[in-house]
């Protein structure tokens, strides 16, 4: 097979699309080459520890990408409504509006679980703690379960969307607690 030209970054975007899909334990090397246009010993030459790498590397950039594009709304020097509000907007974009699937929850069930412990672990006290100080400045009762509890459904949601096929559980999540807090759709 003739190496492609692709980049580290592009290879990684699709390693997350893979796994997304098909699962660390159901995703073989054999596929990862079709997948990237790369021969097994190219992919060994960009990601010498193998499948395990390539997913750590995939949960990496998925975990960076969910900071970048749906996180720093929370930090924006906005009101705490509205950062709420963009917020809950972002991530109906990340997910592209239940479309896509969730890497981490995808993972999460797999072999490689133990390897992203602690990732997992560290991601949901930041979403905890973030979207928590922000619900806090609405004076939401408990902010930080309500935080935990909006995970919950939207990793529920996705759940759902999955494997029964239908896409309105993640919108339909989104919109309750933003209704629940008081929160205008502006979108």
């Amino acid at each position: 097979m003739k190496p492609a030209q692709k980049s580290k970054s592009e290879l990684i975007e699709i390693f997350c699309d893979l796994f997304s899909v098909t699962n660390y334990d159901g995703v073989s090397l054999a596929m990862l080459s079709e997948a990237t246009g790369l021969d097994k010993g190219s992919l060994y030459h960009f990601f010498p520890g193998g499948k395990k790498e390539m997913v750590a590397e995939a949960l990496v950039h998925k975990v960076n990408r969910l900071v970048i594009e749906v996180f720093e709304f929370l930090a924006a020097d906005v009101s705490a409504g509205q950062a709420v509000s963009d917020f809950l907007n972002g991530l109906a974009a990340f997910y592209d509006n239940g479309k896509s699937y969730c890497l981490i929850g995808v993972l999460s069930s797999s072999s490689v679980c133990e390897l992203i412990q602690e990732q997992l672990e560290k991601a949901c006290e930041a979403w905890q703690a973030t979207l928590g100080f922000r619900l806090d400045q609405l004076a939401i009762a408990k902010p930080e379960q309500q935080a935990l509890a909006l995970l919950a459904s939207v990793q529920g949601a996705l759940l759902l969307e999955r494997f029964a096929g239908d896409k309105a559980p993640l919108l339909s999540v989104l919109e309750v607690y933003r209704d629940s807090w008081g929160i205008e759709h502006k979108g």
